[in-house]
């Protein structure tokens, strides 16, 4: 009796996963330009805002955020708080060195809950000298560690 129920809960569970997924799929499927070649792409990336007087990369404000999907023409990152400046630059990881893309903030959307979808149009590719590298590290890695203890469940 007890492996029928489980059976029914895991049914249960895999609709609801199988029709997140076809609507997930559905989307991929719009004829727009946007949709055509988009694909989920998790990974954490370094996002550092640049200045609007003086166009130029604010360095000490870099950080990490998560992304969601990618194309050819854009990328889409989750972050906890609006972003507001209209030029930012996304720092991705490469086999030998970091990229650094230019991009123009496309939309800010409210996911709820306090988490936001950032969409980017990717513009020009930026080379940031080595010491600058070195210095975004070390002020991710200071952020890393002033992080509070997760709070349990």
């Amino acid at each position: 009796m007890f492996g029928f129920l489980f059976h029914n809960k895991r049914e249960e569970v895999r609709k609801i996963l199988h029709g997140r997924m076809n609507r997930s799929y559905m989307q991929t499927l719009d004829n727009k330009d946007r949709h055509a070649s988009r694909g989920a792409f998790c990974e954490v990336v370094w996002v550092i805002p640049i200045d609007g007087d003086t166009q130029r990369p604010d360095f000490t404000r870099v950080q990490t955020l998560v992304t969601r999907d990618i194309s050819t023409n854009g990328m889409a990152l989750i972050h906890n708080r609006p972003i507001r400046e209209p030029r930012i630059v996304v720092g991705l990881r490469d086999e030998t060195y970091p990229r650094f893309i230019v991009c123009d903030l496309e939309h800010c959307t409210e996911l709820g809950y306090g988490h936001y979808v950032i969409g980017l149009r990717p513009d020009n590719v930026l080379r940031i000298e080595p010491d600058d590298v070195d210095a975004m590290e070390q002020t991710l890695r200071q952020a890393e560690h002033a992080v509070e203890e997760p709070v349990s469940a």
